[in-house]
């Protein structure tokens, strides 16, 4: 059969690839791949972006210390990051929102601990909270989003990892997955998924 269609008929069986095709249309996107490093680095491992092209992650120096790092959106500029009395080679940038707050993992002599780095470059420290379980490697923060909320995952001493979110206002909330071994969360959208 065929219908009316702005003025003409179309066929319409020909309709739901017309519906296609503008559907495909709509949502094409260009896409570029783009290799870097960490100038001198042996080893570059990027590990979140904002909406805005900063790119955070880890690399290794040339005497083998991992550090993480900051990528600007242009590309033109890394800024290394190290908190404050981490032992060397233990900050892991992970995660950056769209103000530029960024936030990871280190550890210190009480073992691992988890930051925030500000966008005026100081550091907020946070000790995993008790509720949440020992802190065993890996422990901290993986992921932010503009509202403040934090995601990430402890991982006990028998690696055993346990999500949690850690909200604006301070409180956490662990999430136990039941049968799971292994669970983390990464990332967390502005509306809190």
């Amino acid at each position: 059969g065929s219908r009316l269609v702005g003025g003409g008929t179309v066929s319409v069986k020909l309709l739901p690839a017309i519906l296609l095709v503008a559907l495909c249309l709509a949502r094409a996107q260009s896409y570029r791949c783009v290799q870097f490093d960490v100038p001198g680095s042996t080893f570059t491992v990027p590990s979140g972006i904002n909406n805005s092209g900063q790119i955070v992650g880890s690399y290794t120096d040339p005497a083998g210390t991992s550090h993480g790092f900051l990528r600007s959106a242009d590309g033109s500029t890394f800024t290394t990051i190290d908190v404050p009395g981490a032992l060397a080679g233990t900050t892991n940038a992970k995660g950056i929102n769209n103000l530029g707050q960024i936030v990871g993992s280190y550890a210190d002599a009480n073992g691992n601990q988890a930051f925030i780095r500000g966008t005026d470059g100081s550091f907020t420290t946070f000790a995993i909270p008790a509720n949440l379980g020992p802190a065993g490697p890996h422990a901290g923060f993986s992921g932010i989003n503009d509202r403040g909320d934090i995601v990430g995952a402890v991982y006990d001493l028998g690696f055993i990892s346990e999500p949690f979110l850690r909200r604006a206002d301070g409180s956490s909330t662990a999430f136990w997955v039941s049968g799971v071994l292994e669970a983390t969360l990464t990332a967390i959208n502005n509306e809190g998924e």
